[in-house]
């Protein structure tokens, strides 16, 4: 099958990811923000994150996960990029962290956008619910970051003891406060994965919670790198995957 043919098969259930930092399209590579740098892709300028975009069109791909990287650092959002971006795509995703809010009252009415709040934004599920019910339930997408079994948040990163708690044990009393207020979507990732091209991480983390909550909206991605990573993660309950190292690289050739 050709590049063409995999991504015709598989692009209506892909999300073309563009991480932003300083105006510019970077790559994100196991949140170790420090290490990021411009993107690299082919037909496209380094650091281009419109020129990434057009691209990912190109490609069929009509969806589109936005994480503004100085937003989710509480420093100044790339405001004009990410307005150039939603005009770009027919479905948005975008992560600004605690800037979510004010971002979403300047977004126009005519783009389809809605906002992740990340749990690794947050330091409790209190804080979480607060910053969701600012938005319509409909605009709002629980970002469940993992590391390990451990739901990440802003002042409490996983260690190997507990790592070893149950998936499920961690995770519910966050999926459980979501649907009460009325979020149906969640976006799952383990950041340890996420722009290594290393395999999909969450395959059993999402099958356990499509299980467990059948009517949620499941999205995830991180470490993919092929046709064959997507199609395991739809197997595994995911509506949509999150793909961006491997649209770079041509991982679908």
């Amino acid at each position: 099958m050709t590049t063409s043919s995999r991504l015709d098969c598989l692009a209506s259930s892909i999300i073309g990811v563009i991480d932003l930092r300083g105006g510019r399209a970077v790559h994100a590579i196991a949140g170790h923000r420090d290490q990021y740098r411009d993107v690299v892709a082919s037909c496209v300028a380094d650091g281009d994150a419109i020129g990434l975009a057009m691209r990912y069109r190109q490609l069929g791909i009509s969806s589109l996960y936005i994480a503004d990287l100085d937003a989710i650092n509480r420093q100044s959002p790339n405001m004009s990029l990410v307005h150039s971006l939603t005009r770009l795509a027919k479905t948005i995703l975008i992560d600004a962290g605690p800037f979510a809010a004010s971002i979403a009252k300047t977004i126009p009415a005519t783009a389809v956008v809605r906002f992740i709040l990340p749990t690794e934004s947050f330091s409790s599920i209190d804080e979480w619910a607060k910053a969701a019910e600012q938005f319509d339930s409909q605009q709002v997408v629980m970002g469940l970051d993992l590391c390990g079994n451990q739901v990440c948040l802003r002042d409490n990163k996983a260690t190997a003891t507990t790592q070893s708690a149950e998936l499920l044990e961690s995770v519910a009393p966050w999926i459980a406060r979501a649907i009460a207020i009325g979020v149906t979507t969640i976006v799952v990732l383990d950041l340890s994965y996420v722009g290594t091209s290393r395999g999909a991480g969450t395959t059993l983390a999402c099958h356990a919670i499509a299980q467990h909550w059948p009517g949620i909206e499941l999205i995830s991605g991180g470490g993919v790198r092929d046709s064959a990573d997507v199609q395991s993660l739809l197997d595994s309950g995911c509506d949509q995957v999150l793909v961006a190292t491997a649209l770079h690289n041509d991982g679908f050739a």
